[in-house]
C-alpha cells in the first residue's frame, strides 16, 4: 500500500507504476500548451489518448467537469479522440450523475494507495450524508424541515458515535 499526503506524491507514484493501474501507454505528466489548463496525466494506445485527472481525496461533479472542460480546449491538437478519467479514493455519487451517457468519461476508484488524510475526509463526508438521511427521514415522517434543536440534536449524535468508534478504534490498537 502506497501512502501519500499530496496529490502530486500521488501523481508521481502512479506514473513511476502505471501499467499497475492502467492498460495502455503513459505519454506526459501535467500536459499543457501554452498557457492552457493542465492535464495531470495523459496516456494513449492505438486508438484513443487518455486525459487522468487525479483528486487527492474524492472526484465530484466538478472534477468531471474540469476533465470535460480539458478535453473541449486541447481536442482540436490531437489526431485522436480523447477518453477522460476522474480517479480517486473516493467517488462522490455527483461525479457519476454529471457523466451523460453520450460522454466518454469514466471514473475510476484507486486502489492499493492511501492518502493520509483522506480517512477523516472519508469520515467526515458519511458523517454529513448520514446526516442528510437523518433530515430526510424526518421530513418525510414528521413533514417540514425540522427545528434547529433537532438538527443538531442529530449531529451530536452521529458525532459521538464516530468519536466512540474512533476511540474503540484507537484502543483496540494498543
Amino acid at each position: 500500500m502506497f501512502i501519500y499526503t499530496t496529490e502530486r506524491e500521488l501523481q508521481d507514484h502512479i506514473v513511476e507504476n502505471f501499467s499497475e493501474f492502467f492498460d495502455f501507454r503513459y505519454v506526459s505528466q501535467e500536459f499543457g500548451i501554452d498557457n492552457g489548463p493542465k492535464v495531470d496525466l495523459v496516456g494513449e494506445d492505438d486508438s484513443n489518448f487518455y486525459f487522468i485527472e487525479l483528486k487527492r481525496t474524492f472526484v465530484d461533479k466538478e472534477t468531471v467537469k474540469q476533465v470535460r472542460k480539458y478535453i473541449k480546449a486541447y481536442a482540436p491538437n490531437f489526431s485522436k479522440p480523447i477518453i477522460g478519467i476522474v480517479a480517486s479514493l473516493l467517488i462522490k455519487k455527483s461525479a457519476i450523475s454529471e457523466i451523460s451517457e453520450s460522454e466518454d468519461i469514466r471514473v475510476m476508484k484507486l486502489k492499493n494507495v492511501n492518502c493520509t488524510h483522506a480517512n477523516d475526509s472519508i469520515k467526515m463526508l458519511r458523517l454529513s450524508e448520514q446526516l442528510i438521511n437523518r433530515i430526510n427521514n424526518y421530513r418525510r415522517n414528521v413533514g417540514g424541515i425540522p427545528p434547529k434543536s433537532v438538527a443538531i440534536r442529530e449531529l451530536i449524535e452521529l458525532g459521538l458515535n464516530v468519536f466512540e468508534n474512533s476511540i474503540k478504534g484507537s484502543m483496540e490498537g494498543d
